[in-house]
């Protein structure tokens, strides 16, 4: 049984697909040389970009991962669905980190760096414990018996 729906997959496919090209339009006319305001652009411009790019990043590839076919273990699917999350927090919080100013987001950032890995370490050791589990649970092939 399917638990994601056509409309469900293609409303996703449809997102993901938008920010990519949201994201690609954005670099390109960021890179137009016909247009004299970006020919001078400052050092900040280019860390706004960049950032932006990074956040786009991340967020399309949490869509994507969003898409995977459930296991029918709740567990194994919900780490499936949450690492890819704590991944795109980590790369945003990364990205405040080489291109924001303030102090106090650096700070926080960097807080969120160590807890989304902290996170993802505890949820990947748990993963690893369930699957074990479950291949010790699970019967073994029968023998045949002696004639």
């Amino acid at each position: 049984m399917a638990i994601f729906s056509r409309a469900f997959v293609r409303r996703r496919v449809i997102s993901l697909a938008t920010s990519l090209s949201v994201s690609a339009t954005s670099l390109a006319l960021a890179q137009s040389p016909g247009d004299a305001h970006h020919l001078r652009a400052t050092a900040s411009d280019r860390n706004e970009r960049q950032f932006l790019f990074a956040r786009d990043l991340a967020v399309s590839d949490v869509s994507r991962a969003s898409l995977f076919e459930p296991t029918g273990n709740v567990d194994r699917d919900f780490v499936a669905t949450m690492i890819p999350q704590n991944r795109a927090i980590t790369d945003m919080a990364r990205a405040e980190l080489l291109y924001g100013h303030n102090d106090e987001l650096r700070h926080l950032a960097e807080t969120i760096v160590a807890q989304q890995q902290q996170q993802m370490s505890v949820m990947n050791g748990a993963a690893a414990n369930v699957v074990s589990m479950q291949k010790e649970d699970a019967p073994s092939a029968p023998t045949r018996a002696a004639k």
